[in-house]
């Protein structure tokens, strides 16, 4: 009947009561109430406005002087600017780069270090921001780095992400090269309406910016009030809003700015009141914030199907232990960090959240997505249960034969 009933809905028949006469006409047996329920589980918009403007919030960080940086190019000429914007204050610094390369990378951070300081720099895994040589140098200055890799997370680094859409906007109808240091000064005397001032006010006035993460974090409480009146928790059967694909027709201008998934998955994982990681049937993980999920109803709980795979892109895997390790060598003796692979068991789930055993091949870089130049958590266990045949490069943090 679930087949039927979505055959007759898709073409046009959204309401029960003609969606039940159609379904009847064609000779199906059907009671209204099949009907009813199919639709209300089909309009999901109602769900959407209701709850996720409640739970939705200005990024924000409770450490002062924590900035996200990448690397804008410009769609036509191709010049290259590194960017960096303060997550609080959102006021903006831009410096030109020749390429892409560490030392041109390191040049142009030595300056943005010289005149702002920060304590904390998100990033994407762009290889400049990412080698061995820049991370040491902002070890060096004191600087914590923080490394989301772009397939996995866009929600973490979506200051940085915003203000490049907003670059690409106001430069689209410009023939020549859009002058970028002009539109960033421009930018930063603007007002802007999630801090309720213009960024360069903020960013020049400590006092401000604390009174910015005292209010955050008083919204955030309250937020949290909410959050108890429906809480989601581990094992929890959930759907949640897709991310938006602009290139796709159901995305675009005047029509569904917002889809919920096709299919339900597991709360595999609690990182906050704000923040929670979903598990498909293949172990795929998606971190998800709260406002975007949604507890199954009555309903759904009957005709919906366990995700397979995340349906969207930027997903990553839990991994559950190292199971073997296989080294590989460049000609000159080095390890090869691109070729060598760690055996790893990753948790994978059933549809009743009952654990199943997968194994995937991974590399060095993506064992450490957060921290490339440190030995991650689960390589050091690895290493605790085979100190006979392993050690630990003092450098590199890769692990050599003895």
């Amino acid at each position: 009947m679930d087949a039927i009933l979505k055959k007759f809905y898709e073409k046009g028949y959204k309401s029960p009561n003609k969606l039940f006469y159609k379904i009847k006409e064609k000779g199906y047996d059907i009671r209204k109430t099949d009907a009813k329920k199919y639709v209300d589980s089909r309009k999901i918009k109602s769900r959407v406005k209701r709850f996720n403007k409640s739970f939705m919030g200005n990024k924000f960080s409770a450490i002062l002087d924590t900035w996200q940086i990448d690397t804008y190019i410009t769609e036509k000429y191709k010049t290259k600017y590194l960017l960096a914007i303060n997550v609080n204050t959102r006021y903006v610094w831009c410096g030109l780069r020749n390429n892409l390369d560490s030392n041109d990378f390191i040049e142009n951070i030595k300056k943005f270090i010289q005149e702002f300081n920060p304590r904390i720099i998100e990033c994407d895994e762009e290889k400049s921001f990412i080698s061995f040589k820049s991370i040491n140098y902002l070890k060096s200055r004191n600087v914590i780095v923080k490394v989301y890799p772009s397939d996995m997370n866009h929600e973490q680094l979506s200051t940085i992400n915003s203000f490049c859409r907003t670059l690409r906007i106001e430069s689209r109808n410009i023939d020549s090269d859009p002058d970028i240091p002009r539109i960033v000064k421009v930018y930063n005397k603007s007002y802007h309406s999630s801090i309720k001032m213009t960024p360069r006010d903020m960013q020049f006035n400590r006092n401000l910016e604390l009174k910015y993460i005292y209010d955050q974090l008083a919204i955030r409480d309250d937020k949290n009030k909410l959050l108890l009146k429906d809480s989601i928790n581990k094992g929890d059967k959930v759907r949640y809003i897709r991310d938006e694909d602009r290139k796709e027709k159901k995305f675009q201008k005047d029509k569904m700015k917002y889809q919920l998934s096709k299919y339900f998955y597991i709360v595999e994982r609690k990182n906050s009141e704000f923040s929670f990681d979903i598990i498909a049937n293949d172990g795929s993980i998606k971190n998800v914030p709260r406002y975007r999920l949604f507890k199954l109803t009555p309903t759904e709980e009957n005709i919906m199907k366990y995700a397979p795979t995340i349906e969207d892109k930027n997903n990553f895997q839990i991994f559950d232990e190292i199971i073997d390790y296989i080294p590989k060598f460049k000609k000159n003796g080095d390890l090869n960090e691109n070729t060598t692979k760690y055996i790893v068991r990753i948790i994978s789930r059933d549809k009743n959240g009952k654990k199943i055993p997968n194994r995937y091949e991974y590399t060095i870089y993506q064992l450490r997505s957060g921290m490339p130049t440190s030995l991650s958590d689960i390589e050091y266990e690895f290493y605790l249960k085979n100190k006979d045949k392993y050690k630990i490069d003092k450098t590199t943090s890769y692990l050599l034969p003895k």
